[in-house]
């Protein structure tokens, strides 16, 4: 019963019509999963390429297994799908939190600046331009009253 719901990449290949080589692509691109043992569930192949264009085998025995098989299958797609769920829900939460800290940068880049702080270089300079000017009127002044 085992060998009906798990395939070697070579068993499935046969059974679905398609290459290896698709099979390994679509395991590497994250489209299709392979079990630790290195072989795939059925009902990950049919989820992928749909029902199988190829019949297993006719024998009384797979005969059997297919009789009992459905109920196991459902079974394994209901525990795919909510794990598939599960995992999205995962995703959707950590995308959200991500939205969220993304939207509160953008807020920070966007706030008003603070005005700069003057430095007591510039209290210095400030000064020194008030003594300059009040030592030009000052001149100004002097020099209106003795040259005029």
């Amino acid at each position: 019963m085992g060998c009906a719901v798990e395939l070697s990449i070579s068993k499935a290949s046969v059974t679905w019509g398609v290459s290896r080589t698709t099979i390994h692509k679509k395991i590497k691109a994250g489209q299709l999963s392979k079990l630790a043992n290195g072989t795939i569930d059925t009902s990950e192949m049919i989820r992928v390429f749909g029902e199988p264009h190829v019949k297993v085998n006719s024998t009384p025995t797979v005969q059997v297994v297919n009789e009992v098989h459905p109920d196991k299958l459902l079974e394994q797609r209901i525990k795919h799908l909510e794990t598939s769920l599960s995992e999205s829900k995962e995703r959707e939460a950590w995308l959200q939190n991500q939205v969220g800290n993304l939207t509160d940068t953008i807020k920070l880049l966007d706030a008003p600046k603070a005005p700069k702080k003057r430095t007591w270089l510039t209290w210095v300079l400030a000064v020194l331009c008030l003594v300059l000017t009040g030592a030009v009127i000052a001149l100004t002044i002097y020099l209106m009253q003795h040259y005029h």
